[in-house]
């Protein structure tokens, strides 16, 4: 029990830091916040939680499955429709027309990285509570932490990324391989990486973590 409390204290509290090194970098930068859209914010969000989840597993041991089924791939399909999914939603809670904007490749790479760590965090690293509360329990704590995550964003992201969270851990219960889940957030994070680099006019899309 004791280690599951570490474990779930420990990825809950991880989007704290981010806050806290985001207002350290900002301030440093002389500015009160950083642009939580701008492509620095990103690489500096990518870079905190790939580094927060290496000090994760080195500190809990974590083993890191990495089987793969020849049908994995399909899971990326199916993060890809999540994110319609998640576009149609967030326009009809918005009550705003969703478009597609011309944004640049170097501004999306950082969205094509995070899902590693993510996954390895909120997946793999909480799989352990899953002996005390079962896989019901597990998808529900991954799913309400991972979508918490992205309280910065606003009620509706949090909604959403908690709906996408429900999927990445169901498919990492059934499949006990964080590959999956990868396969899974990467697809949905390719589909918001195509859908907001079309040159098309831009209003803002649903985000991508």
């Amino acid at each position: 029990m004791r280690e599951v409390t570490l474990r779930v204290v420990a990825v809950a509290s991880m989007p704290l830091f981010a806050v806290a090194v985001f207002a350290v970098v900002g301030a440093l930068a002389g500015r009160s916040t950083v642009d939580r859209d701008g492509w620095q914010t990103r690489v500096l969000y990518v870079g905190f939680v790939s580094a927060f989840a290496a000090a994760f597993v080195a500190a809990t041991g974590l083993d890191l499955s990495v089987a793969v089924e020849w049908w994995y791939p399909a899971l990326a399909l199916l993060g890809a429709l999540a994110y319609r999914v998640d576009t149609r939603l967030w326009a009809w809670w918005s009550g705003e027309q969703i478009r597609g904007g011309g944004r640049s490749l170097a501004w999306l790479a950082p969205s094509l990285v995070a899902p590693v760590p993510e996954e390895v965090l909120y997946r793999a690293g909480l799989d352990v509570v899953s002996e005390t509360v079962g896989p019901v329990g597990f998808v529900a704590v991954s799913a309400v932490l991972f979508g918490l995550a992205h309280l910065p964003r606003g009620r509706n992201e949090v909604v959403l990324k908690t709906i996408d969270g429900v999927l990445y851990a169901t498919v990492y219960a059934l499949t006990g391989s964080v590959v999956a889940p990868v396969l899974a957030h990467f697809g949905y994070n390719v589909a918001f990486a195509w859908f907001v680099s079309d040159r098309r006019r831009s209003t803002r899309g649903v985000g991508e973590r």
